[in-house]
């Protein structure tokens, strides 16, 4: 596995900007490059495919129990306005 992760070097340590899924003790290799003074990256590490697979399972449990899902603003206002 081979992660680009930020981290700031303190106490004697590097303390990675966002959290990584290692065993306690785990031997690691690092590639030290001095951050030019731009921020780190706070989307460093996420892992965008599992929250997207996540977003669509809480979708479709909300389709099954409502049973309709709106998909956009226009849709909102038409089901609303069929109510009144």
């Amino acid at each position: 596995m081979s992660t680009i992760v930020d981290a700031t070097f303190s106490g004697g340590m590097f303390v990675p900007s966002v959290p990584v899924e290692l065993q306690e003790g785990a031997r690691v290799k690092l590639t030290v490059t001095e951050s030019t003074g731009s921020k780190p990256n706070p989307r460093a590490g996420f892992d965008f495919e599992a929250w997207s697979k996540r977003a669509a399972a809480l979708r479709q449990q909300i389709f099954n129990r409502v049973g309709y899902l709106p998909d956009s603003a226009l849709e909102v206002a038409e089901d609303r306005q069929r109510d009144e």
